[in-house]
């Protein structure tokens, strides 16, 4: 679950801080991101609402885990 959430954390933060520009295609975008702790600094990513949504799903089905795994925490204490 760890893992899942730091990878949906990542793709977030493109879809959040990344320059959006329209993609070619109807219902698609291309983000460019600058990160100086990479080897390509500059990164352009190209995204669909298909990905968008996916992202939604994964992004809720991780928090519902989550959710879960508090409420059995909370329970045996």
């Amino acid at each position: 679950m760890l893992d899942s959430a730091d990878q949906i954390r990542a793709e977030r933060n493109i879809l959040v801080h990344g320059l959006w520009k329209e993609g070619h295609e109807s219902g698609t975008a291309i983000i460019t991101t600058i990160r100086l702790d990479r080897a390509e600094l500059i990164k352009e990513e190209f995204w669909t609402e298909a990905d968008l949504n996916d992202l939604i799903e994964r992004s809720t089905e991780t928090l519902t885990e989550a959710l879960l795994l508090r409420n059995k925490l909370i329970q045996t204490t």
